[in-house]
């Protein structure tokens, strides 16, 4: 379940008729609060449940990788139009108008100014709480991999092909991507530091990035 609560009391009841359990993993974003505090009260390996939450919110990791001295695309969390108008008005776009923690591409939008804003916001989840953040230019990718006892290693790293904007629906994948060792080499140290810097501890991982004239964002 999504839910950590109902987690934690069934694991309660399973382990009061005398249930045994070594691991706890999910795969997918939204039960991983549950997952994490299923291992913290059985006491197994597991990532902590702050960590967790910090991934979770999309304008909070940013703002957390940032202050480590990674390249982030600058982001303004909203709780209505006009905010979304005001971010507009500081910084230079294009945009993205996005859920604080969606996933699947779901109510991701780009936005050229604010006459494309009405269309963006109503097709939010929830129109209360949203991201609006820089349109990073440049080629996508994702890192996938696992955490070891040795801390993050890399498996793959995977191209995407995403419909043109205003939508980012992932259409197909590349995999490996063609690239140079040398950018290899560099996607792998940054993702890595940066699962490390966020506290992720186990389980596998899917980072997604950008390759811009500035470097891996």
């Amino acid at each position: 379940p999504d839910d950590p609560d109902v987690c934690e009391r069934w694991l309660a009841e399973r382990h009061a008729e005398g249930a045994r359990y070594d691991l706890v993993l999910g795969l997918r974003d939204g039960v991983q609060e549950s997952v994490a505090r299923s291992a913290a009260y059985l006491r197994v390996p597991g990532n902590a449940p702050e960590a967790v939450r910090l991934t979770r919110n999309k304008d909070a990791c940013r703002v957390a990788l940032a202050a480590a001295g990674f390249r982030q695309p600058a982001v303004r969390l909203c709780t209505s139009a006009q905010d979304a108008v005001a971010f507009l008005r500081e910084s230079r776009g294009p945009w993205v108008v996005k859920p604080r923690d969606g996933m699947a591409s779901i109510g991701v939008r780009k936005v050229l100014g604010p006459d494309d804003l009405p269309t963006a916001l109503a097709e939010l989840p929830d129109q209360r709480l949203f991201l609006v953040e820089e349109f990073v230019e440049g080629p996508e990718y994702s890192v996938e991999g696992v955490i070891l006892s040795t801390g993050p290693k890399v498996l793959a790293v995977t191209e995407k092909e995403v419909l043109p904007p205003p939508h980012f629906v992932e259409v197909g994948h590349v995999l490996p991507a063609a690239l140079p060792q040398a950018t290899r080499q560099e996607i792998d140290r940054q993702v890595t530091a940066a699962l490390e810097v966020l506290g992720l501890r186990f389980g596998v991982f899917h980072v997604e990035l950008w390759l811009t004239g500035e470097g891996v964002v």
